[in-house]
């Protein structure tokens, strides 16, 4: 399965599916896109200075 994320951008957590646990939805910080029912573990927060 190809994951349509790219390393060097940048999501914003939206919330985890209540009827999904561990998955997640997310937002693409530039374009706005939705991605909706990916694992939550494929994610790391970004630091303090990473934002």
């Amino acid at each position: 399965m190809k994951y349509p994320f790219k390393s060097k951008r940048s999501y914003v957590f939206l919330g985890e599916l209540a009827n999904m646990p561990g998955h997640c939805v997310v937002a693409d910080s530039s374009s706005g896109q939705l991605f909706s029912g990916y694992h939550t573990e494929l994610f790391v927060e970004l630091t303090p200075n990473e934002v």
